[in-house]
């Protein structure tokens, strides 16, 4: 599984919110490029705190846009400060 950890957030930002924000975080990071015939492990700073459900759409747009929402979600596991925080940037998806 290839992994992928985010870059280009401030470690003073715990709040990611945001649509443009979801999309300038995928496009920073060139997750176009990533290949969703295998999965694909992302990894957010341990600084953040909470995530929106805006954010979690635009940071995900691109990923569906190239698949559909349900193989995005099946090969893009994204791994948070803590489980808690993982399963509802899940739940934010939808």
């Amino acid at each position: 599984m290839e992994k992928i950890i985010i870059k280009g957030i401030p470690t003073s930002l715990a709040r990611l919110i945001g649509f443009e924000l979801g999309v300038h975080v995928y496009e920073e990071n060139n997750l176009d490029k990533v290949d969703l015939n295998n999965e694909v492990e992302i990894i957010f700073p341990t600084t953040i705190e909470k995530i929106s459900s805006s954010f979690v759409q635009g940071f995900f747009a691109g990923f569906v846009k190239k698949v559909g929402k349900n193989t995005a979600k099946k090969q893009v596991v994204i791994k948070m400060k803590d489980d808690e925080l993982t399963e509802m940037f899940y739940k934010k998806l939808y």
